[in-house]
């Protein structure tokens, strides 16, 4: 089988070789003394080849896998007659000038080396020269985070970059300068590999590796079905054999994710996207009982929603990103994947601060912080209150990083059995109440009033005041006019 292969990979370049060159040179059975030049040998015999200018020495070849051989030491531009003179030169060819050269789609790493260039075959992730390139599926590809320029560079993506206009972004027909000044895929893209942005069906495309899905074709410059496939509602293509007839929802095999359509067909409901199996399955937020049934690659089935695995973010209801916390940055928009991050001084994505990292994937407003009613705080026991995270209705704060049970109107026998020494007492019928100058803040806290002492993260009872220098103050521009009002000052 080996003699075959070599053949035939020797009759498909330019050099002509005989029959004779080699039969005799690759063995089938044991070997058991030396053997000539370019001839396979047993690296476990003292003398396994004849010639001393030979090494036996492990060669790797295309189709072939790894073999053992005689070789005499050829560098690359060395002269050669045929194939087999190149041998001892991973990757390469005799080419027509009868010199050893590296394979089309393999560069030089060395004088007797040769390793892939991007798109061409290789084993191991080293295997590949071309730097920030890894081996994916036996081809040498970019790495996330990078598209290739040619055969041999990976340059860094544009993708979330800041930019001016279009052209900043590079690639101005899919990637486009947002309204936030960072470069984004174009409508009808979607980002693969986090580095380039693919068409959708409908989509401009120069050849059918642009297309962003494999059942999409490109036809006259345009992604589409393959094979008269029927488009979905997610941009994406039904094989005509998946489709069932129908009368109502309960003729389609799957009432969750599927339904009669008008066409009297069983589609995909809203919201859900189709998978490779023919199953319909929920994008990000969808509903879910199990991780089956969410459709976006990295998601999850998590509390009955689709979501984002850990280290994963979303970035649309179709996509889940890597978090950019912890990965290497130059400068903040590097890190603005997610929220309330920035790139630290060791040039890391960290969060800012009065923020924490949940789970290692996203940033959290603490105690104190600025929030939006729609996203969580990170800590326990509090929930986002005018735009700031405060303790829930019967917790208290300790510093910005913890709420606490409170000890108000609980019993005591003395101001320890309190805790909170600061602003509550125990008093003389043996319970924790608030101390003078204080406020019940609802139910659960007592509050300062101004002139106060005053923790840097407390909240002050009077409306418009802030502590200031361990004291509840008026904010400025607001004037106290007693212990429990502050008011704006005129202008003058």
């Amino acid at each position: 089988m080996i003699r075959i292969l070599l053949i035939i990979y020797a009759v498909s370049r330019a050099k002509t070789l005989h029959i004779s060159d080699i039969i005799g040179e690759l063995k089938d059975g044991p070997i058991d003394g030396c053997v000539n030049s370019k001839s396979q040998c047993n690296p476990h015999l003292a003398n396994p080849c004849c010639q001393q200018n030979n090494t036996c020495r492990l060669h790797e070849r295309m189709n072939i896998g790894m073999i053992y051989a005689c070789l005499e030491l050829i560098y690359l531009g060395g002269y050669c007659v045929n194939v087999i003179d190149c041998l001892s030169i991973d990757h390469s060819i005799c080419n027509s000038n009868n010199e050893c050269e590296c394979r089309p789609g393999f560069a030089a790493v060395n004088k007797i080396k040769c390793a892939p260039l991007i798109t061409s075959p290789c084993w191991t992730d080293d295997d590949c020269m071309v730097k920030n390139s890894i081996c994916i599926n036996n081809k040498c590809t970019c790495k996330p985070e990078f598209v290739s320029y040619f055969k041999d560079y990976c340059k860094p993506t544009a993708l979330g970059k800041f930019c001016s206009n279009d052209y900043d972004c590079g690639d101005m027909m899919r990637i486009m300068c947002s309204n936030k000044k960072a470069c984004e895929c174009k409508p009808n893209h979607v980002i693969q590999n986090n580095a380039t942005c693919a068409p959708l069906l409908g989509g401009f495309c120069e050849n059918d590796n642009a297309c962003a899905n494999e059942d999409l074709i490109c036809i006259n410059n345009r992604c589409q079905c393959k094979n008269g496939n029927s488009p979905t509602f997610n941009k994406g293509c039904i094989p005509k054999l998946l489709e069932i007839t129908c009368n109502n929802d309960y003729d389609c095999k799957d009432l969750m994710h599927m339904k009669c359509s008008e066409n009297k067909i069983c589609t995909c409901r809203p919201h859900h996207i189709i998978k490779n199996d023919g199953t319909c399955a929920s994008l990000l937020e969808g509903y879910c009982q199990h991780d089956e049934q969410c459709g976006v690659e990295n998601s999850i089935c998590s509390e009955n929603k689709c979501r984002c695995k850990n280290k994963y973010i979303l970035t649309s209801l179709e996509t889940c990103s890597p978090t950019p916390l912890g990965e290497r940055c130059h400068k903040d928009n590097d890190c603005n994947k997610t929220f309330y991050t920035k790139c630290s001084n060791d040039s890391k994505c960290v969060c800012e601060e009065n923020y924490i990292a949940i789970n290692d994937t996203l940033c959290a407003p603490l105690l104190g912080a600025f929030c939006s009613q729609n996203e969580p705080c990170g800590v326990n026991n509090s929930d986002c209150i005018d735009n700031a995270c405060q303790c829930k209705v019967n917790f208290k704060s300790i510093f910005n990083n913890k709420c606490v049970p409170t000890k108000l109107g609980k019993p005591c026998a003395n101001i320890l059995d309190c805790e909170d020494i600061l602003h509550l007492q125990c008093t003389q019928s043996l319970k924790c109440e608030c101390k003078k100058n204080h406020i019940i803040m609802n139910n659960s806290t007592c509050l300062p009033l101004l002139d106060e002492y005053c923790w840097v993260y407390d909240k002050c009872a009077p409306e418009n005041s802030i502590c200031l220098s361990d004291t509840c103050q008026c904010k400025p521009n607001y004037s106290q006019r007693s212990n429990n009002q502050c008011i704006q000052m005129q202008k003058v």
